[in-house]
């Protein structure tokens, strides 16, 4: 009984030095442990001298919807009314939606006490949805959700970076402005890539439309190309991979610069600069690649381009359109609305000149086209000939003009070609005119087709078709040919004489200087006329007026009331006489028939002269 009494009295003994043990350990950890930090409660006002600070803190606020989570070194309320958050200070404001953070960075940050009005110093820096935003200093308003700086800004995103002297973002909008000295870059994803670079005074740009705007001082470079404008508007694909589009305003200057890869067979890339001024300019890229497909300018439009070799080429008009191929090379030109071209030579001596309502230039190789302007003409004027009509076409390959619908030509000849074409003379141009026109510039070659009319001074040529070689002078005309020259009598006061000459066709032979009608040919002059199978023309060299007119086959003379016929007649302009032979004979309505080996007709003289070999050189002179 005694050890059982001893034994529970040991036991409370120790239970007791227990709890004293617990109790002592309790002790020491409630007297040693570190306080906890401890946020003050809100108040309407904060004491003006009063300053509590805080080390090492991270800590929340919830804000109606907004959890913001802030990070810093040092934690003080000043007395200013405003917190303060200095030392590595990161802000997280962590919006409903995911994706809709905003991340503020800083070394030293001021807010309210709603974190309405929030102010970032030192490396300040913005992160949100992919763009990162930094500048020395930041104002983010919270009620207006906008982040502005003045103090120089440089921001970045997936596939644009920039910078500005200013900046106002607008996370409600998306909206990006930048003011003063704007660079503006978008970068393609392969490092190989040209980045579209835009500069000028202010820049706006729509995240979520993917669109820009530049304004004042503008310029831009796109892969080579490059220009300046007074404002600029331009549109990013969906992805953001490249600028879609870009549009230009106001005295825009710009260079395009061609990249034509090498075509199968060639082994180099060709390159052509395109200077293009208008007073709006609309370009628009490739989807896939980045490479300007087509190019369009309105109002007061220009267009300079040169080649390699000095030859330089400058179109004006109203309106222009250029479409490139995916290879770089011009597949399309257009100028429309009062067009003009000129091209010129290494010495800007002018060598062609095209104007109408509408130029269009296809592909290399490929056929221009000229259309006139209602009620107006379309016009070529070249060193060679200056044509208009209804339309012009241009085959540069073969170097061949052709033109339609009321065609006026002025052919240019020139003393070192033929010195005549035809009755025509190299001293003077010669104006032509028809309703279809064809000039084969390799064969120097000149045709003409319908209504066709040629003339120098008062010589003129009719015929329904007329070839004309320039080099070598000849001529060939088919269909109702007709020839006019005109003849100065031998009395000075006399008026001046026309002589007119037709048939089937007409030929023109340079060497021997002779003009031939073949095919029911018929001659009319003031004193006689005639009618025959076949008329040659001598014309005198260089001048090429008429020396003598020959017919032959079946020729008939009217003179008066006479009408000779026989197979060949002589008319010498000069002797005022038509010698007919070949079994000639006349018929006077008066005399009767007179026949003999040679008939003369004296036209100044009125009379005419018969004359037969078989009967002792016999002459009868018959007067009128």
């Amino acid at each position: 009984m005694t050890k059982l009494k001893l034994a529970r009295v040991l036991r409370l003994a120790i239970a007791l030095v227990l709890l004293i043990v617990i109790a002592v350990i309790l002790w020491y950890f409630l007297s040693h442990r570190r306080p906890r930090s401890v946020v003050p409660p809100k108040k309407e006002e904060i004491p003006a001298k009063k300053v509590e600070r805080q080390e090492g803190i991270e800590h929340f606020d919830f804000k109606g919807d907004r959890v913001i989570r802030a990070k810093a070194e040092r934690h003080y309320a000043g007395d200013d009314g405003r917190y303060y958050l200095e030392g590595n200070v990161e802000i997280r404001d962590l919006g409903k939606k995911e994706g809709e953070e905003i991340v503020l960075f800083g070394q030293k940050v001021s807010y309210d006490k709603d974190w309405a009005n929030v102010f970032l110093e030192g490396k300040a820096k913005l992160q949100y949805q992919g763009l990162t935003v930094e500048s020395s200093a930041f104002s983010y308003l919270k009620n207006e959700e906008t982040l502005t700086t003045d103090r120089g800004v440089a921001f970045s995103s997936r596939r644009i970076s920039g910078k500005a002297q200013k900046m106002t973002y607008s996370f409600r909008t998306g909206s990006l402005r930048l003011e003063g000295e704007v660079a503006l870059e978008l970068r393609e994803e392969a490092e190989t890539g040209t980045p579209f670079v835009v500069h000028g005074d202010i820049v706006t740009f729509l995240r979520k439309r993917r669109r820009g705007q530049a304004e004042g001082n503008v310029s831009f470079s796109f892969d080579l190309s490059r220009g300046r404008a007074d404002s600029l508007r331009f549109d990013l694909t969906a992805d953001e991979q490249r600028a879609g589009s870009f549009f230009l305003e106001g005295n825009v200057q710009t260079t395009l610069v061609g990249r034509q890869e090498p075509s199968p067979g060639e082994s180099k890339a060709t390159q052509q600069e395109r200077e293009i001024s208008a007073d709006t300019i609309d370009v628009r890229v490739f989807k896939d690649r980045n490479k300007i497909h087509k190019v369009e300018a309105r109002d007061r439009c220009l267009l300079k381009s040169s080649t390699p070799e000095g030859q330089t080429t400058e179109v004006r008009s109203g309106r222009m359109r250029i479409i490139f191929d995916s290879r770089g090379a011009m597949r399309e030109f257009l100028a429309w609305s009062a067009a003009r071209l000129v091209e010129r030579g290494p010495t800007s001596e002018v060598g062609r000149s095209i104007s109408g309502e509408e130029i269009f230039i296809g592909e290399k190789g490929k056929p221009w086209k000229i259309k006139a302007p209602e009620g107006g003409e379309a016009r070529v004027d070249s060193p060679d000939s200056d044509v208009t009509a209804k339309s012009l076409t241009i085959y540069p390959r073969r170097e061949i003009l052709a033109a339609a619908g009321e065609v006026k030509v002025i052919v240019k000849l020139r003393p070192e070609e033929a010195e005549t074409v035809g009755f025509f003379s190299s001293e003077q141009p010669v104006f032509g005119a028809a309703e279809k026109m064809r000039y084969e510039k390799k064969l120097d070659r000149l045709q003409l087709r319908e209504a066709v009319r040629m003339w120098q001074g008062k010589e003129v040529l009719f015929a329904d078709q007329l070839t004309v070689l320039k080099k070598t002078g000849e001529i060939m005309a088919e269909g109702n040919v007709r020839a006019i020259f005109s003849r100065l009598p031998k009395e000075e006061k006399a008026a001046e004489e026309k002589i007119e000459i037709g048939g089937a066709k007409l030929s023109f032979s340079p060497p021997e200087n002779l003009l031939t009608f073949e095919q029911a040919c018929w001659l009319k002059s003031k004193d006689v006329g005639l009618n025959s199978d076949w008329i040659a023309v001598l014309l005198r060299e260089k001048t090429a007026e008429i020396e003598q007119i020959e017919a032959k086959g079946r020729v008939a003379i009217t003179e008066k009331l006479r009408e000779g016929k026989g197979e060949r007649a002589l008319y010498d302009l000069e002797q005022e006489t038509v010698v007919l032979t070949g079994n000639p004979r006349i018929v006077d309505k008066e005399k009767g028939i007179i026949e003999g080996e040679k008939l003369t007709f004296r036209l100044g003289e009125g009379r005419i002269q018969v004359e037969n070999k078989d009967r002792e050189r016999s002459t009868t002179v018959i007067k009128s």
